[in-house]
Parts: C-alpha cells; sequence; structure tokens
C-alpha cells in the first residue's frame, strides 16, 4: 500500500477528556442498537472513534473511498 493515502492519515488516539459517542459505531447503529462511547478519536478528522479494530477499520475505509 501507498504511504500517501494510507492510515498515517487517520491516527486514533486519546483526544477527550469526556467520553463521546463513536462515529463508526453510530453510523453502523440500527435505531435500537447501543452506541459506544470512547475517549478517543481520530486527530486529523477529530471525530470519536472507538480504538477497536472495528470502528478504526470502518473509519479508514470511510475515507479512502474515493
Amino acid at each position: 500500500s501507498m504511504p500517501e493515502r494510507g492510515s498515517a492519515l487517520h491516527e486514533v488516539v486519546k483526544l477527550y477528556p469526556k467520553k463521546k459517542t463513536c462515529r463508526e459505531c453510530s453510523l453502523r447503529a440500527g435505531a435500537k442498537q447501543r452506541r459506544g462511547v470512547t475517549e478517543y478519536g481520530c486527530l486529523q478528522c477529530n471525530e470519536p472513534v472507538h480504538q477497536t479494530k472495528d470502528c478504526v477499520a470502518h473509519h479508514l475505509k470511510r475515507h479512502l473511498q474515493l
């Protein structure tokens, strides 16, 4: 994979002092599903993102679609 449009552009780090709803969970969750909260987020997007493989992968996939 090429570095210029890889995960280097999106770092999921501890961003928020208070927990926020994970953006990826919200997008995937149906009306009745529980949305997860996290102190982590994408530094570049300033969006809350769980530090789990799933959420990070979905976040990257969403942004790498051209």
